[in-house]
Formats: C-alpha cells, structure tokens, sequence
C-alpha cells in the first residue's frame, strides 16, 4: 500500500487514545500534568523549571488526525480554520505558555513554527496478513520454525519483564532514559483493568524476546511500545509480535490498527510499510508565548540534553533509570 499524497486533507474529529479521559488520567498519575480545554481542544498545561508551555497531547502521538480528501474532493479549509481559531483561543487564555500541537496527516498550520517531521502509519486489519509483503510474511513463518510463540497478556510478572526490556533498549539503542515504570503500571491499571489493553509477549522456551504494547480505544488498536532482545532478532520476533496484533485486529473487528508515531530517520517506516501500512505525515508545530515573553525551554533542553548523556553513560540497569525517568522525563514532553 503506498504512501497518502500530499493533497488535501480533511479533519477526522472523532475521538481518539491520546485526547481520551484514560490518557489524561495515566499521565496525571505518572506526572501530575494539570488539563484543561478550551474550545475543545484538550491540552496539559505545565509550569515547571522549562517555563510555561501548553501541550497537546502529552506524550501522545496526535491531537489531531487529518484524512485525505477522495480525489477531486477540494481542500477543507473551514476545518483548518477551526482547528486554528481552537488554538487561538487556548494562547489567548494562557497567553504566558507556549503551545504545542502533533498533527497527523496535512494540519494546515501555515504560522506555526514546525520543529518536528515524522510519520504515522495505520493499517487496515481487514486483510489480514494478506496486507503484507511477501519478506514480513516469510519473517514471520521464520519465528515460527526457530519455536518462537506470541501469547496475549495482562499479567503483572509479564510487565515487569516488559519494562525491564523496554528500559534496557531505551538506554543502549537510543542513549535516552526511558519513561519511569510508574507509567507503564498506571497504563495497566486504567488500561488493563478496563480490559482495553495487553502485552504480546514473544517468547522461546522460557525466554522472553520481544514485546508489543497495544491499547484499545473507540474500535481502533493502537500499537504504542515495543522492546525486543537484540541478540534474538535474527529470528525475527517483532514480525511475529506483530503479526499477533494484525491477528488481534482482525479476530476483535478492529477498524484501524494505528501504528503509531515513526521517525523520520531510521528504518522503522520500512518495517510498517512492510506490514501494509500507510504513510501519513506527521507534524508537531509550536507557538512561542502570546504576551512576548521570552522562551527559555530552548537552552534548558539542551542542559538536560547534558544531563540525560551523563547518566544513561553510567549504564544504570532498569530500576535506577526508572527513577532518574521519574525525576527527569516530565520535562522532555
């Protein structure tokens, strides 16, 4: 399936994971954000040592979705209109903070500072594995024969296997810290408990290999964390992981299997393309603070930027790089 073209994109305003009551409430549990909405535009508004800023969403992948305009189909500028004037009037109420937005597909933010490009990728489950390239299919039969299994899992010993790999590869592979395993149990008790979330885990024998974290919100999948062993990925255990989460979609009627934010760089899109997914753009655009004041989150970040090298080259093992998270990871939203 190929890439959406750069045309004309329509606002998709049906909710969704990142603007939902239960993301709020994980990140007021992990971080004490404080959430308001103004014209219905939900966003974090943090005040801490980087300044003022207003966020949406916090650590999410999208506020906003844009979906492409069937060919011949004209451009929505009444939609981009309103997602401005929301804007405008969340500054205008906060006119000391910063704000923030990540838009999926073409936002139509022509005087926002745009600081970031990445992509979202989303997967239609109905086909199936049939969707996919014949290389993922073949990458998943190879797990299979090497013995490799995926089972479904909420169970509390099976994240704290997660989070310990997750940690591990945030550190050696990213040389970041990762998000403090406070979070990832505040996902399960509003997600898990809910019966909207679970782990597929990969495992040989009595060995764990890889993870997927999924969560469930209004008929659509969300992929959010993965982790994997790098010393067992000859043997192909993401394809296999999410080959059971295609599975899942498909087996639960899914509409979306959403894959959530991908970097520009790296080969990440290549492997999501690879599972028939499409390629959206992804934008975070920025406005600096309405009444003029000087913005320092800038030259702070690049001090904790400092920070961040200093204590990941300590090679800290889970526990300790979840409580430098803890203390540190709040202020990278």
């Amino acid at each position: 399936m190929g890439k959406y073209a750069p045309a004309h994109f329509r606002s998709d305003d049906a909710p969704n994971l990142f603007t939902s009551p239960s993301w709020r409430e994980v990140m007021t549990r992990t971080y004490g954000f404080d959430f308001h909405e103004v014209a219905g535009l939900h966003f974090a508004l943090i005040e801490d040592a980087l300044g003022a800023r207003m966020v949406a969403p916090a650590f999410g992948d999208y506020a906003r979705r844009f979906v492409r305009d069937e060919p011949g189909d004209g451009p929505s500028q009444g939609q981009t209109n309103a997602l401005e004037e929301r804007i405008a009037a969340a500054r205008a109420a906060f006119p000391h903070a910063s704000f923030t937005i990540k838009c999926a597909g073409d936002a139509g933010l022509p005087d926002a500072q745009q600081v970031r490009a990445s992509f979202l990728h989303e997967l239609d489950p109905s086909k199936g594995l049939a969707g996919a390239k014949p290389a993922f299919r073949r990458n998943v039969a190879k797990a299979k024969r090497a013995g490799l299994a995926a089972r479904l899992t909420t169970e509390g010993e099976a994240l704290r296997r997660f989070y310990d790999l997750y940690a591990r590869q945030r550190l050696s592979k990213f040389a970041s810290l990762p998000q403090p395993r406070r979070f990832v149990e505040a996902i399960a008790d509003i997600f898990f408990a809910a019966g909207d979330g679970f782990l597929v885990e990969i495992y040989h024998e009595d060995r764990s290999l890889a993870f997927a974290l999924a969560l469930r919100h209004e008929g659509v999948l969300y992929y959010k964390f993965g982790a994997s062993d790098p010393e067992s990925l000859h043997l192909r255990p993401n394809n296999l992981a999410m080959a059971a989460l295609i599975d899942h979609a498909v087996e639960t009627g899914m509409t979306r299997l959403d894959l959530g934010l991908t970097p520009s760089e790296g080969g990440l899109s290549s492997f999501k393309r690879a599972m028939g997914a499409r390629e959206w753009p992804l934008g975070t655009y920025r406005w600096p603070p309405l009444d003029g004041r000087e913005d320092i989150a800038g030259e702070k970040r690049a001090l904790l930027s400092e920070v961040t090298a200093s204590l990941v080259a300590n090679d800290p093992d889970p526990d300790e790089a979840s409580r430098y998270g803890e203390a540190l990871y709040r202020y990278f939203v």
